[in-house]
């Protein structure tokens, strides 16, 4: 994969209280640089303009349902959901059977 630089987009840090513009240039799928007016040749460009970059959010009210109720959803599905929609972590209700309710039960 090649390189990424989104200009002009507002960073937003809501725990120190930043909401700023700047660039973000991807490289190979990871982030490699954050700063202002970054100039990278042979870079697909892409406008962010009226967008927003947020650090990670947390879901804190997940319905996973695996044990015991994979037919309404599973870790597979349940993650991915998670992955489409932005999250990069979830935290699982324990409605479970049994209820995943301490540390000795998740085993993967």
């Amino acid at each position: 994969m090649g390189k990424i630089l989104i200009k002009n987009i507002d960073i937003v840090d809501p725990i120190d209280g930043i909401r700023e513009n700047f660039d973000i240039l991807i490289e190979d799928e990871y982030i490699k640089g954050v700063d202002r007016n970054i100039k990278v040749d042979d870079t697909e460009v892409i406008d962010g303009k009226g967008k927003f970059a947020f650090p990670g959010f947390i879901d804190i009210h997940t319905h996973l349902r695996e044990p015991g109720f994979e037919d309404r959803e599973d870790l597979e599905s349940g993650s991915l959901a998670g992955v489409h929609g932005g999250f990069v972590a979830l935290c699982c209700m324990p409605n479970t059977n049994p209820p995943l309710d301490n540390a000795g039960l998740i085993k993967y």
